[in-house]
C-alpha cells in the first residue's frame, strides 16, 4: 500500500489453472483493481475480488 495505491501480487506454480478469491478489502469497495500489463480490470465488491491465472504464470493487481 503507497498514498491510497494497493499491489497485490499472485503467483500460481501449479500444474493447472487456478482463481484466486482476495477477501477482506472492504475499505476497497468501489475500487477499480487492474491488471498489471493487461486491459483488464475489475471492481472490487462485497470486500472481495477473484482473478484466475493459467499454470505457471504470475500477474500484478493494482487497486487504485
Amino acid at each position: 500500500k503507497a498514498e491510497n495505491q494497493w499491489a497485490f501480487f499472485l503467483v500460481n506454480e501449479a500444474d493447472s489453472a487456478m482463481a484466486f478469491d482476495i477477501t477482506g478489502l472492504d475499505k476497497l469497495n468501489g475500487k477499480t483493481v487492474i491488471v498489471q500489463g493487461n486491459t483488464e480490470s475489475m471492481t472490487v465488491e462485497n470486500g472481495r475480488i477473484t482473478y484466475g491465472l493459467a499454470p505457471h504464470s504470475a500477474a500484478v493487481l493494482l487497486a487504485k
